[in-house]
């Protein structure tokens, strides 16, 4: 897919968000999300506990609301340069990020997005899926488990068309046989 059909298919701007989701999660994938998201990018984590913003998630913390020893839920914004993901840690048993289509202006854009998604893939050897906000039934891209490929399902694949698919692909963002330029 050109940059083109990629934004009008998956960054299409209409005022709302994108879900970036990992279903049937648990504890130990978000342990290993934060790890990673600690160690790989610049976070900015709302520590609802002590009321104030922190460069590192303390699992810690979140564990304890979802112990429900306190009420106070937390959101963390993970930067890839411009884009940023904001994470919700409110639901132990689903992974939810956000990304705002606006942020996403190049292919470059695109493929720093497919490298985080298929890394998260390969370290929670779990399925990763990129939707539209609130529809968890309408996948744009899947990541397969264990990062080893993906598809882009494009809204007119959707309609019926074929989706542009690349699986087994050595690179986590661009190869010569899906299309990409």
């Amino acid at each position: 897919m050109t940059w083109t059909e990629l934004k009008h298919e998956i960054y299409y701007r209409d005022g709302s968000l994108r879900d970036m989701l990992v279903l049937r999660a648990d504890r130990q994938d978000w342990k290993k999300w934060i790890d990673y998201v600690n160690e790989n990018y610049r976070v900015k984590w709302y520590n609802g506990k002590v009321d104030r913003y922190e460069d590192r998630i303390d699992i810690g913390i979140i564990e304890e609301y979802w112990n429900g020893e306190h009420d106070l839920s937390s959101i963390a914004s993970v930067f890839i340069d411009e884009i940023v993901i904001n994470a919700y840690l409110a639901d132990e048993s689903e992974i939810e990020n956000d990304i705002c289509p606006k942020e996403f202006d190049s292919l470059k854009d695109h493929e720093k997005l497919m490298k985080f998604m298929t890394d998260l893939a390969r370290i929670l050897d779990k399925e990763v899926i990129l939707t539209p906000e609130n529809e968890k039934e309408t996948v744009l891209i899947r990541i397969e488990q264990g990062g080893k490929g993906y598809t882009i399902v494009s809204v007119n694949a959707l309609r019926g068309s074929t989706p542009y698919t690349n699986l087994g692909i050595k690179s986590p963002c661009v190869h010569p046989g899906i299309g990409i330029s």
